[in-house]
């Protein structure tokens, strides 16, 4: 093994030797005239020849398709780590790569594209944000709210009316309720979660256990949370609820509760307008993070009234048509007057975060800036109200 060992090394030098002496032995065959010896010498030189490109070709082809194999593989694992994403959506997009849809991580690289997307889009409504226009006034006078519980978001039509129940809803609402009881009720869907959970020190209101064809409203401003309402019972329910009836006797298996706690209502309506939609997205886990960083909870627990305890977030659909996205409500207990008011805010961001957590969540002081009404009031006496309450007026400001 040792003496074949040596061969295998020395195998392309031994070769090498080899041939030179066929070919300094053919040379003076020639030059001596023995042609048939010359022939034998130059076809047995060729043969040689042969074995000697083999010996050479073969490790080589060995030794570097290996490596450059395991180089590419290398080159796939880099490609697919997270700092790679953004570069490796791009080439997925122009179609510069053949990355396989089947990889474990290709999940994540799709997730971090739609992510990235809807960054993009939520941008480019917050850049369309007009300071300089008044937005006091801008949300209609609406005296109830109904906000039914859905679980499927991506579910929900582009226009609420586009469902059949709730089309009905809403005709009665526009007609009936308006004209007997003096009323404006408005509909909207809101996110439910299929369990209770504590999702990064925020809260969400579940969806209960409840049959199929039930729903579940939450009720605002009064914060009346109505479960396992039959469907086809709805419109009667909100009758009812209207004329101050005794709703158990008419409805047995409709459970009601009062909620407690300050909530936030973000338009997230992506069926409706996706840049609308993904502002009030981004908009929802700016806040959702800036409570866990800022100890929002903590401090909410602080407080002295248990209305002011808890935090509610909710995700909505269209609250004032798409314009002056992201649009939110906020809903908070007001302990001078013993009730709770409902506000509306427009053109907020990110950036504004701070300022809604800090004043109007933890203090109950209205932030005038993205002020667009109180909901229950009428949209003229918002201004007003500005003035009023917060010594704010949007002329004086905007003419400096």
């Amino acid at each position: 093994s040792f003496l074949s060992s040596i061969l295998c090394a020395h195998f392309p030098i031994i070769c090498t030797i080899i041939l030179l002496s066929l070919s300094i032995y053919s040379l003076s065959c020639i030059i001596q005239e023995n042609f048939a010896l010359s022939v034998i010498l130059f076809s047995f030189l060729l043969m040689n020849s042969a074995m000697f490109l083999s010996a050479f070709t073969i490790p080589f082809m060995l030794f570097w398709g290996g490596p450059r194999e395991e180089q590419q593989q290398n080159v796939d694992t880099n490609v697919s780590t997270p700092q790679h994403y953004p570069s490796l959506i791009r080439s997925l997009d122009a179609g510069t790569t053949n990355a396989c849809k089947n990889c474990k991580c290709f999940a994540s690289i799709e997730s971090q594209k739609a992510s990235e997307e809807q960054q993009a889009k939520a941008n480019l409504a917050f850049l369309a944000k007009d300071s300089s226009k008044k937005l006091s006034g801008t949300f209609p006078k609406t005296d109830l709210q109904i906000f039914v519980l859905r679980e499927d978001r991506s579910q929900w039509e582009s226009e609420i009316q586009q469902d059949a129940l709730m089309k009905k809803i809403d005709a009665l609402c526009r007609r009936q309720f308006r004209k007997e009881f003096n009323l404006r009720v408005k509909l909207y869907w809101c996110e439910a979660q299929e369990k209770k959970q504590q999702v990064e020190e925020t809260t969400t209101i579940e969806g209960t256990q409840q049959q199929s064809n039930a729903l579940s409203i939450l009720i605002v401003p009064a914060m009346t949370l109505v479960q396992n309402i039959e469907q086809g019972e709805l419109p009667q329910f909100i009758e009812s609820y209207l004329k101050q009836e005794t709703l158990t006797q008419k409805f047995p298996s409709v459970r009601t509760s009062q909620m407690d706690g300050t909530h936030v209502f973000i338009c997230c309506h992506g069926t409706r307008d996706e840049t609308c939609g993904a502002a009030g997205d981004v908009l929802f886990d700016t806040m959702r993070e800036y409570i866990v960083n800022n100890n929002v909870e903590s401090r909410l627990q602080k407080q002295k009234h248990i209305n002011h305890q808890t935090l509610y977030m909710h995700k909505t659909s269209c609250l004032t048509g798409h314009i002056h996205p992201a649009n939110m409500i906020v809903v908070r207990w007001d302990e001078g007057n013993s009730k709770y008011y409902a506000d509306s805010y427009g053109y907020v961001t990110p950036n504004d975060v701070p300022r809604l957590m800090r004043e109007h969540i933890l203090k109950g002081n209205v932030v005038p800036q993205l002020f667009k009404g109180r909901v229950t009031l009428d949209p003229a006496i918002a201004e007003k109200f500005l003035k009023l309450v917060c010594n704010y007026d949007h002329k004086n400001i905007h003419s400096q």
